[in-house]
């Protein structure tokens, strides 16, 4: 079994020899393949899903919780320990669909903000690509 400084200095030499590179996704040749793809289609698909259970549990995730909680007051008062069980469900219920709620509308927040900076940026670099005549030799590039 090698030591930990003979590992050590296999791992450093491996890591030398792999030398990093960087190109773009839509440009010909490279050694990379590309690794992240966004595709606004999908996010859209998935931020409408997180907008429409965010506004189910706006809309329907409280129902149950009245009739559960009047439930819970009225055998509380003749002295039952489900009284005080189905209060806690409730306000548990409560507090669960709540945070539910809020985070289904976060995720569709951030998806919405991340397709219009994305958007934006995917611009600006069509942008400066353009303006500084780089890929003009590149089919993709120059169809932009």
């Amino acid at each position: 079994m090698p030591s930990f400084d003979e590992e050590w200095a296999g791992l450093r030499a491996t890591a030398h020899d792999h030398t990093t590179h960087t190109r773009l996704n839509s440009t010909e040749g490279g050694a990379a393949a590309p690794d992240l793809e966004l595709h606004e289609a999908e996010l859209a698909a998935v931020q409408r899903g997180a907008s429409f259970l965010a506004d189910a549990l706006d809309r329907s995730g409280h129902e149950a919780e009245d009739s559960t909680s009047r439930a819970g007051t009225l055998l509380r008062t003749p002295g039952f320990g489900t009284g005080s069980a189905l209060a806690d469900v409730a306000d548990r219920w409560r507090t669960q669909a709540d945070t539910l709620r809020n985070v289904c509308a976060d995720i569709a927040s951030h998806l919405r903000d991340t397709t219009t900076l994305h958007a934006a940026a995917e611009q600006d670099t069509i942008a400066s690509l353009h303006q500084s005549g780089a890929g003009t030799d590149n089919p993709r590039l120059s169809a932009l």
